[in-house]
């Protein structure tokens, strides 16, 4: 039985090494000939207009626009397109956080750790987000670069306060550029505490010398306290450039996000049933808009909702059609989850 695994496993192991060295071979290729173009999303002209004048809304980070001006400063002086600037950056730190995440995982063999550093880079759908002016590939890259450090204290057993700056400091670089991940970007190092705390109760009850339990006491102290500093910076750089509304969209909320993925798609059935001071502001137009481009959740529906019935019970609004849309098409709703899920999963 274990031959017979040894040898599936041999198989198996062959097939995928074959596979993503097309992959691979493949994703070089296609990089090479979009090298020189610019995908036209509108999110993309939206943060090149913000570095100019770096107003940015609550969905919005500053950190982009900044590496945006430099590539065009650089564009001034080089002659080299801003967005090929800015691909040859995020492809160039896309490979090393895959190098430090492989790292993290297994040591290999400098040829091995290439070639799979290259079949992560060619990942289809991060291969379009590296060839594309949007913080997905950066703030992608600085994540893994969290979850490499965290797997390499965890390896080596001990978390120092070096670590914790590294480690914090990409949980800062994620979160000026995406805002949300002021909370998904604070899991790496939150883990990380506790497993460093779990630790010290594991010393403590195993007795260990007391001079060896206050210094690890007081290293986590310090790499807790340094936790906090970053995560005010974070808040307090983003509150200082951001302003709320100033684009358009509806406040930022949990309420806003479950009704954009729950009644987005059959909106215009539950039109009949809004309040009557909201239909006078939204009409059947603007919910036929917002039920056809995701987009006008935040911009078109959610703004009307605000309007009509103020902040806080536009929550209770949104709440509320989450869950008439969870009752009444629950099936619909996760049929769409899972069909996103296998697109982003399965080659483009």
């Amino acid at each position: 039985m274990q031959r017979a695994v040894r040898h599936i496993s041999a198989i198996l192991g062959r097939v995928i090494f074959i596979g993503f060295s097309i992959q691979i071979v493949f994703g070089m290729t296609w990089m090479c000939l979009n090298f020189s173009k610019l995908p036209q999303f509108g999110e993309s002209l939206f943060y090149v207009e913000i570095s100019k004048n770096f107003i940015c809304d609550e969905y919005t980070g500053i950190l982009y626009p900044v590496f945006l001006l430099l590539a065009r400063g650089i564009e001034g002086l080089a002659g080299l397109p801003y967005y090929c600037v800015m691909y040859v950056v995020q492809l160039l730190v896309a490979c090393y956080a895959a190098h430090r995440l492989l790292m993290g995982l297994k040591k290999t063999k400098r040829a091995l750790n290439l070639w799979g550093s290259l079949a992560v880079l060619t990942l289809p759908m991060a291969m379009q987000c590296h060839l594309a002016v949007l913080p997905y590939s950066l703030v992608s890259s600085f994540f893994l670069l969290e979850l490499s450090i965290s797997l390499e204290t965890v390896r080596k057993g001990m978390l120092r306060v070096r670590q914790m700056v590294k480690l914090a400091s990409f949980w800062l670089l994620c979160a000026l550029l995406l805002p949300e991940y002021l909370l998904l970007g604070a899991i790496p190092p939150v883990l990380v505490l506790l497993w460093g705390l779990v630790r010290i109760f594991g010393l403590v009850r195993r007795g260990n010398c007391q001079e060896t339990r206050r210094q690890d006491i007081w290293r986590f102290a310090r790499q807790f306290v340094i936790f906090l500093a970053f995560g005010a910076t974070i808040i307090g750089m983003n509150s200082l450039t951001q302003v709320k509304g100033y684009y358009g969209k509806n406040e930022k909320s949990l309420e806003a996000c479950l009704v954009s993925r729950t009644a987005w798609t059959s909106l215009m059935s539950y039109y009949e049933g809004f309040p009557e001071q909201l239909r006078e502001i939204l009409d059947w137009g603007d919910v036929q808009a917002s039920a056809y481009y995701a987009d006008n959740m935040a911009m078109v529906f959610g703004p009307a909702v605000e309007e009509a019935l103020g902040t806080e019970e536009a929550r209770e609004f949104f709440l509320a059609l989450s869950k008439q849309a969870w009752e009444q098409n629950r099936a619909h709703i996760l049929h769409e989850i899972a069909w996103d899920a296998a697109a982003y999963t399965v080659s483009p």
